[in-house]
């Protein structure tokens, strides 16, 4: 099969070596182009924002503040919170959305022939047909369901290291998903869903799944990383001594 035009033959199969897929990757595969006119509508309040390709892969709004990540620049453009600009924008003449050219990008780079890899998985192509799948049936309102353990095996690991937690949080976001609850924060047994986080966030601080400007926070110790917190309510009786085993 062909090398996807435009990809540099470094990067590994799945997913650019754990890293979120920027504008600037579809202008390097050759999706965008620098000046294509991008389109942002809000129907429900009659506002509709428009920006441009750069050179440089960024998003340039009709004010001249330039943006590396469409979600930062559809947050400013429409001044709320946070917003996934990856749905949000369109290209004004074909009507795809960014999102839509991510997806076909990554299927070109899961594509690329097993000698121009680097990753180190035995199956690279494993998460990416499992989250193309799930990614479809959480627009279908169908969510896959799955443990920690079984979704963390999917990467080839057995324990939530940042990076490794980092990368998968990465390769969900490049499919538009997140998991609910947050894998981080629960036992690895617990069941979590991959569904599509809410386009728009609001005072609640919920935040798409698309956050590529910003730094992946680690998830500490939480009630829900507790064994016990699954295993029912423990109580201790009023006329109880302190003698009581």
């Amino acid at each position: 099969m062909p090398k996807a035009p435009g990809v540099p033959a470094t990067r590994s199969p799945y997913l650019l070596d754990g890293r979120r897929v920027t504008v600037s990757d579809l202008v390097t595969g050759g999706m965008l182009a620098a000046g294509t006119a991008l389109k942002f509508k809000r129907p429900r309040i009659g506002e509709t924002h428009r920006a441009v390709v750069t050179d440089a892969g960024g998003i340039k709004l009709e004010d001249g503040q330039e943006f590396r990540s469409p979600s930062r620049a559809a947050a400013v453009a429409a001044d709320i919170p946070a917003m996934d600009g990856w749905h949000a924008w369109v290209v004004d003449s074909s009507r795809r959305s960014l999102d839509s050219l991510r997806q076909e990008f990554l299927d070109q780079v899961a594509a690329r022939p097993d000698g121009e890899a680097e990753d180190a998985s035995p199956d690279p192509l494993r998460p990416h047909e499992f989250l193309k799948d799930a990614r479809t049936r959480a627009d279908a309102n169908d969510p896959v369901e799955i443990s920690v353990r079984d979704l963390l095996t999917l990467w080839t690991a057995k324990s939530r290291g940042h990076r490794i937690s980092q990368r998968i949080e990465a390769d969900l976001a490049n499919h538009g998903l997140i998991t609910s609850p947050s894998f981080r924060a629960v036992t690895p047994d617990a069941a979590v869903r991959l569904v599509t986080a809410p386009l728009e966030s609001g005072t609640s601080g919920t935040v798409p799944a698309d956050a590529d400007d910003m730094e992946e926070l680690g998830v500490g110790l939480t009630v829900g990383n507790l064994p016990s917190a699954l295993g029912g309510v423990a109580f201790v009786a009023p006329t109880a001594t302190f003698e009581r085993p």
